[in-house]
């Protein structure tokens, strides 16, 4: 498992830098024998061999199927193997779909259609999948969102008995200091990334000096046992709605605890989004839910406002170095009567509005359409009408 995980680390840690490629080509060097030409060629071409749906597949079947008191170490050369015949597996589309797309004259619109809806379902799945948060835009955006108190203009009937800002609801409900967390999985991700560390034993996790409490309250939040891990991939590959690209059993628990104490990190993505993402708020918010539904919808509604103020100051950002159009408009009320102009509207100016979250879209952008200057000196301009969702 040490084998996988640490191949893991490398490949999400080379996500800010794009070089996965030079990765994988150093992990391969030397160790997988006639296989060596085909996979340089493959890599050459911008190619990926391990592909990340086929290594968290590789977990799963380590932690359901391998012997716990086996010493021997997972080959570079097994791993490759196994992973490029699941990536076989997984790339294999079904031979009526395949004969519909050769000859789609001879089947029906509804038939043509349904194979297009699944090839999307995939596609999206597979783009969510691979889709990586890096530590650089976590650590901004927790920030950002726990840290910094509550927005401006959020209703204080709303947040009159959560402090001075969501660290401190963080707090009464997981029991431990935000940043105290926050220390914890910075230094998980910094042992990561500069000595390519996976395995963390009791000794190390005491040495932080965050204290028992921290410690504890971190096993049991993100940590579980080889059984409980194994109890629960079973019921999910078990399940009718198994596919590929599960993984939230991972990201929510992307740590193993072993028997002596340690915990191996099994992906340093699920455990950055674990620490520094989402399930951050996902969580607090299903603990009140659990105590007071009614005190979960203000909290959410609270974090939501803290939202929309971020989304807004990034549009202020963008409209205050918008002088090449002449300036720009923000626009925040739902009747479009709240302005911001920055600094000079022009009759045709840049406006970016920013309206109430409608459904599942918590805010809404006009497309900006360039003014007559602009048009005049691309030349042929089009102009395509721009429909929000």
């Amino acid at each position: 498992m040490t084998v996988v995980a640490g191949l893991f680390a490398d490949l999400d840690l080379a996500a800010i830098t794009d070089t996965r490629s030079d990765v994988e080509r150093t992990f391969v060097n030397g160790a997988v024998g006639a296989l060596q030409g085909p996979l340089e060629a493959q890599l050459s071409r911008g190619r990926a061999i391990f592909s990340n749906v086929a290594l968290v597949q590789c977990i799963k079947e380590i932690v359901e199927f391998a012997n716990e008191n086996s010493e021997q170490e997972l080959s570079v050369l097994d791993l490759t193997r196994c992973v490029l015949g699941m990536n076989q597996e997984n790339d294999r589309v079904d031979a009526g779909m395949l004969a519909r797309a050769a000859e789609p004259g001879n089947y029906d619109a509804a038939t043509l259609k349904a194979d297009f809806l699944e090839l999307a379902l995939d596609f999206v799945a597979q783009g969510l999948f691979d889709h990586s948060d890096t530590l650089e835009t976590l650590a901004c955006s927790v920030d950002e969102t726990w840290r910094r108190g509550w927005a401006p203009g959020t209703e204080q009937k709303v947040i009159q008995d959560f402090g001075a800002g969501p660290a401190d609801v963080f707090a009464e409900v997981v029991g431990v200091d935000l940043d105290d967390f926050l220390a914890l999985a910075w230094f998980f991700w910094n042992a990561t990334r500069n000595d390519g560390q996976v395995g963390f034993d009791g000794g190390l996790l005491a040495a932080t000096g965050l204290g028992p409490k921290v410690i504890d309250t971190f096993l049991h939040h993100c940590s579980l046992s080889l059984s409980e891990l194994r109890e629960r991939l079973v019921d999910e590959r078990m399940s009718d709605a198994a596919t590929p690209w599960m993984r939230y059993t991972l990201q929510e628990f992307p740590f193993l605890r072993l028997d002596d104490g340690s915990v191996l990190m099994l992906r340093l993505q699920y455990a950055t989004q674990r620490m520094f993402g989402d399930l951050l708020y996902l969580k607090v918010h299903d603990a009140l839910k659990v105590s007071d539904p009614k005190r979960a919808d203000r909290f959410k509604s609270a974090i939501n406002t803290i939202f929309e103020h971020r989304v807004g100051s990034v549009l202020n950002r963008i409209a205050q170095h918008e002088t090449r159009f002449g300036g720009a408009v923000v626009i925040t009320g739902p009747d479009e009567s709240r302005m911001e102009q920055h600094p000079r509207p022009a009759p045709e100016d840049l406006r970016l509005r920013l309206r109430p979250r409608r459904r599942n879209h918590p805010y809404r952008c006009e497309q900006p359409q360039p003014s007559q200057e602009v048009r005049r000196a691309i030349g042929g301009w089009q102009r395509s009408p721009h429909r929000n969702p």
